[in-house]
Parts: structure tokens; C-alpha cells; sequence
């Protein structure tokens, strides 16, 4: 079978396909470091259904999306350290029922997911539980860059076909937003966001639309 992506970013890129036995599924995870010649590639065999990936500095962050009907298919995160592949098979954490992973995002120092029930869950790179707050919307998309991480989310239903879509950038790590409620984003009649991220040199954050435009946030 075909592989399906689950992520893509200038960090690298997170694969996964069924294995043989229609059991377990095959992950590999390349990682293209700065300053290194070759790929990094990781394989690794689980049984979750991942659907969701994201790529950060120290590790990998993946979920399944659960079935919020079904208590004994939660939604499960899971952290895979870069500097420890051989030895440490990461972290794990369930959330609770009826509560579904959307959106997951891999930071320097942690990991985010944005759930069905409209909060943001930070953990730091070593599974502990730092913080659970509400968002103001809808989560559409996330990105990560050092300590900050931003949010598309909808401020409303749309308006005359345009996407009513806000960014807001948090300081994790200082625990506040840089930017208030969000700056919002000017989608034009009849486009959708399509992507969001920040530039790996200078941290600028941009978003692009399915018109063609990118935008700088």
C-alpha cells in the first residue's frame, strides 16, 4: 500500500502504511537536520492507528483520532524523542473520553494538541501535563517555532462565502498571547486556508490560501 503522509515541514517528514498482517502499522519518520549531510530515518511498528503527525526539534508528536461514541477508542497521543530512538520508546497519554484529538503541533520543548472540545493541552517534551486552556474557536490549523506557537481558528461561521479565520500566536513558555485574541486573516470570497508555518530562519510566520496568496502574519 501506499503510504499516507501525516506530516511534511522543512524539519522532515512523518510516513505510515499497514503492515501485511493488517494489524500494525509501519512508521518512519525522517528527520532533516541542520548541519547533517544524510537523512535521519526512524521506523518504528505500532499497533494505533496514528492519523496526525508533527515534526518538532526534539521529537516527533503523533495522535490517533479515537471514536468519541466509543469509551474503549480514546484518542491517544504519543511523543518520540530524536535523541533517544534506540533506547526509549517515548510517551503516551489518553485523553478523556469523548474528547478527540483535532491537531497536534511539536514545538523545542513541547508538544500541543487541540481537541474536539475546544482546548489547547501542552505537555512538555518529557510527558508531563503543563497546562489545558480553553481556545477561542474552532481549531483550522497550528504551527510551532522555538517557544511559540500559533493558531487558525474560526471566529465565526462564514460571511458571504469568506472564511471568518484568526491567528493567534502564543509564548508558550511565558504562558500569554503575543498578538490578543488573534490577528485575522483576509481570506478571500470562496478560498480556504491551506497552510500555516513559520520561516526556520527568522520565525516569520506566514499562512497560504487555495488562491495561490500567502500572506505574512
Amino acid at each position: 500500500a501506499a503510504p499516507r503522509y501525516l506530516c511534511w515541514s522543512q524539519r522532515g517528514c512523518v510516513t505510515a502504511r499497514p503492515e501485511e498482517s493488517g494489524l500494525e502499522f509501519a512508521f518512519e519518520i525522517e528527520h532533516f537536520a541542520e548541519g547533517v549531510a544524510r537523512t535521519r530515518t526512524t521506523r518504528f511498528v505500532d499497533r494505533r492507528d496514528f492519523k496526525v503527525a508533527s515534526l518538532g526539534a526534539k521529537g516527533c508528536v503523533l495522535a490517533t483520532i479515537g471514536d468519541d461514541d466509543d469509551v474503549n477508542a480514546p484518542s491517544i497521543l504519543h511523543f518520540r524523542p530524536l535523541d533517544a530512538w534506540a533506547r526509549d520508546g517515548g510517551w503516551s497519554a489518553t485523553l478523556p473520553p469523548g474528547e478527540l484529538a483535532n491537531v497536534v503541533c511539536a514545538g523545542d520543548d513541547f508538544a500541543a494538541a487541540f481537541t474536539s472540545r475546544d482546548l489547547l493541552r501542552i505537555y512538555s517534551t518529557g510527558g508531563v501535563e503543563d497546562a489545558v486552556v480553553a481556545t477561542l474557536g474552532p481549531t483550522v490549523a497550528c504551527a510551532a517555532h522555538g517557544r511559540r506557537l500559533a493558531v487558525a481558528y474560526h471566529q465565526g461561521p462564514p460571511h458571504d462565502e469568506r472564511q471568518r479565520l484568526c491567528v493567534q500566536v502564543l509564548d508558550v513558555e511565558a504562558r500569554k498571547a503575543e498578538n490578543g485574541s488573534g490577528t485575522p486573516l483576509p481570506l478571500p470570497t470562496g478560498a480556504t486556508l491551506t497552510w500555516l508555518g513559520f520561516k526556520a530562519d527568522d520565525g516569520v510566520l506566514l499562512a497560504g490560501d487555495s488562491a495561490g496568496t500567502f500572506w505574512m502574519l
